[in-house]
């Protein structure tokens, strides 16, 4: 027999809905359960029949259509909610519970199903008190004197996380809080593996539960502020941060909190205030340390920055983030003793990631002595052991590139057009790393109208928010083609509020997140108004430079040079499919010409963001602001024509780089350096 067309189906889906808003589920149910006679597996159509179920009161048989639904589209909210529902209807909160929450985590702006879950909570907590012995526990009840039997059952839930067998676990740490709801040690073990997977509800509700029975716990406290802050709720945090230092002042592990928070807020000065007072505290400090010097070159203070890292280097001469740290400020340069003891340290016991810093630094060291045989030996060395630390499929990337095509389309903007929030005061510079674009925001930021932010992860976020998952069935972008004009406001409206504490109150901002040039199509759909400019570099210069940089987090493609010819390709590839379905929306902006002629680039930038002619712009170098990225030094000084073609000095190492941009390299601007 053959299956029905997505036509059809599509029709029957239509039927059911008709049936249900006229009032008669017993009609749905029947022209439901015959469809799945054809399409047993037809998510849609198991929703719906669950649904007409639980309206006829068959709730049993309602459970198992949407149990089927939820297995058969995972990645569907509502099908989690509808399970929700009908289990709480039959008195299982727990498992009722969990539904709602998965339903909020693939909705997270669905306040109903956030109503849902107080109204979980409030009758599991009724029940409880209405009855202490349990209807289902989960585990054998405990005996009175249960101390000794709880801390077996403890250390058993360590072993069974240390094999991450968190199944296991989990039902262990609930069958002590059934019999011992105020376990600490459970609570907090509950609180982490919740954050662990990204439950962060559940992981609030147990830490503030923690915090109520420990009030005056340092750790309590600043596990509550750590996941606070992970949500940008700041002010609480930083209260509770500061809390936890007011109780164990001697702890410098509560201040290296605070300062981290300080920096996730965007507030170098009151940061480096605190890990200074860390290291009075602990001279020796790594965390105090490397923070302080990277926070003082972010500031332009070089020569504390360098002096930060020497006593690093002293205290802890094996933690090759020193050197790699120093390396990356341009006024210094390493010394034979300086190279002579990196190379003396790669030939002892190094953790690995130690290592792969040393070898960066080498590679940069070398260089700085143009030894560039030498310095790409080493880069290899730590480019190769890093590939291997993380994870990365090409693959992956380029079918990404292909739902974007596929998805966004000129009919697709036509039929959304208007919609978003109508906000202009973001200016997005987007690209790939090392391509200019550090060049490009000083620039802007030195107009009276534009404050720089940083590269901030709220796009991705709200992309990940909508479905990028690569178990979910309908995949990003796919799943905007569902979302209607409201989801669209008030994703936009959310990125302005979310960073409204990253600004001063000027007209505009930048975002320099290089990784959004995948999320164009839905930056326009949430902010229509927003500006976006893509900062350009050779195709050489760009991949070689981001290959010799080691990131603190991310940019996972950069550690293999076919890795990295291959995302530039896709690169290119949607940035042309951006400018053919938005036309005149992205601005390209070439580094070389920058370089060259920097006042006719800045006069189309300023026009392009439709901001008025102003001559500090030329005088960039003179704009005093913390400057996050690797060209930090660079901005602090007139046009940098140094980077310009220096993928030069390593052309017989880059045959495999200039093998994978293939075509790319055919297609550059005619002004641009071809390889020999």
């Amino acid at each position: 027999m053959s299956q029905p067309t997505q036509h059809v189906v599509e029709t029957i889906l239509n039927e059911l809905v008709d049936h249900l808003k006229a009032g008669n589920p017993q009609a749905a149910a029947e022209r439901a359960r015959e469809a799945l006679e054809k399409v047993p597996d037809e998510p849609n159509i198991l929703r719906i029949f669950g649904t007409a179920l639980m309206q006829l009161g068959d709730l049993q048989d309602a459970e198992i259509a949407l149990t089927l639904s939820t297995r058969a589209a995972p990645d569907v909210a509502i099908g989690h909610e509808q399970r929700g529902i009908v289990l709480a209807a039959q008195g299982k909160l727990d498992a009722a519970l969990e539904a709602f929450r998965e339903a909020l985590r693939l909705d997270p702006l669905n306040i109903q199903i956030q109503s849902s879950i107080e109204q979980i909570f409030t009758a599991i907590e009724e029940s409880s008190a209405q009855s202490t012995t349990p209807s289902s526990p989960i585990t054998p009840p405990l005996s009175d004197d249960s101390a000794e039997q709880s801390q077996e059952l403890m250390a058993r839930v360590v072993g069974l996380l240390k094999d991450k067998d968190f199944d296991q676990a989990e039902t262990l740490l609930n069958g002590i809080l059934v019999e011992q709801p105020d376990n600490i040690d459970a609570l907090t073990l509950s609180a982490t593996m919740a954050r662990q997977r990204r439950d962060l509800t559940q992981t609030e509700l147990l830490l503030r539960k923690v915090l109520a029975l420990q009030p005056t716990s340092p750790m309590a406290n600043s596990n509550l502020a750590a996941l606070l802050s992970e949500e940008d709720q700041f002010e609480e945090a930083n209260s509770l941060y500061i809390k936890a230092i007011d109780l164990d002042p001697e702890n410098s592990q509560w201040a290296c909190n605070l300062g981290q928070c300080y920096l996730k807020q965007g507030n170098e000065e009151q940061a480096l205030q605190t890990f200074q007072k860390v290291l009075k505290l602990d001279p020796t400090n790594i965390v105090a340390l490397i923070n302080c010097g990277d926070i003082n070159k972010t500031l332009g203070n070089q020569d504390v920055a360098i002096e930060a890292y020497r006593q690093g280097i002293a205290h802890h001469p094996s933690v090759g983030e020193f050197y790699w740290s120093l390396s990356e400020i341009k006024t210094l340069k390493f010394n034979d003793e300086d190279i002579n003891e990196m190379e003396r340290q790669l030939e002892g016991e190094l953790p690995e990631e130690s290592a792969i810093s040393f070898c960066f630094a080498l590679g940069k060291a070398y260089e700085a002595q143009k030894n560039f045989d030498k310095a790409f030996r080493y880069l290899k060395r730590g480019n190769d052991n890093k590939r291997e630390l993380v994870r990365y499929d090409p693959q992956e990337t380029e079918d990404l590139a292909n739902r974007i095509v596929e998805t966004f389309t000129r009919e697709f903007f036509d039929v959304r057009k208007g919609w978003g929030y109508q906000d202009r005061s973001p200016i997005f510079i987007l690209g790939l790393p090392r391509s200019g674009s550090t060049l490009v925001e000083q620039i802007l930021v030195s107009h009276t109208q534009v404050e720089g932010t940083r590269e901030l992860a709220n796009i991705p976020q709200t992309a990940q928010k909508i479905g990028h998952s690569k178990d979910n069935t309908l995949k990003y972008p796919a799943k905007l083609e569902a979302l209607d004009a409201d989801v669209f406001r008030q994703f936009g409206q959310a990125y302005i509020s979310e960073t409204t504490h990253l600004r001063s109150g000027l007209p505009h901002f930048t975002d320099k997140m290089p990784n959004n040039f995948f999320h164009i199509g839905l930056i326009h759909l949430i902010l229509p108004n927003a500006t976006i400019i893509d900062a350009r570099r050779h195709p050489l210069d760009t991949c070689f430079s981001t290959w010799k940089q080691m990131f603190a987090k991310g940019q996972t493609f950069s550690y293999s040079l076919s890795d990295i010819g291959h995302y530039y390709r896709q690169y290119m590839r949607i940035m042309t499919h951006w400018d053919d379905v938005l036309p005149g929306k992205v601005l390209h902006v070439q580094y070389e010409d920058v370089v060259t002629d920097a006042e006719t680039q800045a006069r189309r930038m300023l026009a392009h963001c439709d901001l008025d002619w102003e001559e500090a712009v030329l005088r960039f170098y003179e704009t005093e602001r913390a400057v996050r990225t690797a060209s930090s030094e660079q901005v602090r000084q007139p046009i940098y024509t140094g980077a310009k073609d220096f993928w030069k000095n390593y052309e017989p190492h880059l045959g495999e780089l200039i093998e994978a941009l293939g075509p790319v390299l055919d297609d550059m601007p005619e002004h641009l350096t071809r390889p020999t």
